[in-house]
C-alpha cells in the first residue's frame, strides 16, 4: 500500500497469491500460484510488486506464468531481496533494501502466518524455535 501513495500514473491492479514458504522459514522446492482475477494481459506492462525475493523461485515462477499469458514486458520491484540465496538469475528492476541471509517478518511479512502487522522488519535469532 505504502508504494501505490507514491505511484503518479494510471495503473490495474490484480493478485496472484504465490506461496513458496507455506509455514516454514525456508523455501519450498514448488511454488503454489493463484491468481484471484482473470485479467487479459496480452500486449500490456507487468509490474511484479515482491515483498521479499530471497531464492527466486517464486518471481521465476510467476515470470514463467506471466509469459505465457502473452505479457508485453515483466518488471520486478522488491522491498528487500537477499542476493546472497538467489539460485536463479533475475532482472530485478527496483530494489528497496538488500538483507542478509536471515529469516526477517513483520511490515507485512509472517512468520508462520503471525506478526505481518509490526511496523518494523525484524529478524530472527539464530536461537529462536522455527
Amino acid at each position: 500500500a505504502d508504494l501505490l501513495k507514491e505511484l503518479n500514473f494510471p495503473y490495474e491492479i490484480a493478485f496472484i497469491s504465490a506461496s513458496s514458504y507455506a509455514d516454514a522459514t525456508e523455501p519450498v522446492k514448488n511454488v503454489s500460484l493463484k491468481p484471484c482475477h482473470d485479467i487479459d494481459i496480452s500486449g500490456r506492462t507487468v509490474v511484479i510488486d515482491e515483498d521479499i525475493v530471497d531464492t527466486g523461485g517464486t518471481i521465476k515462477a510467476l515470470y514463467e506464468f506471466l509469459k505465457k499469458r502473452n505479457a508485453k514486458r515483466i518488471e520486478v520491484v522488491t522491498l528487500l531481496s537477499k542476493k546472497a540465496r538467489r539460485k536463479h538469475d533475475l532482472k530485478i528492476k527496483y530494489v528497496g533494501f538488500e538483507v542478509p541471509n536471515v529469516f526477517v517478518f513483520g511490515y507485512g511479512l509472517d512468520w508462520k502466518q503471525n506478526f505481518r502487522g509490526i511496523r518494523d522488519i525484524m529478524a530472527l535469532e539464530t536461537n529462536d524455535e522455527v
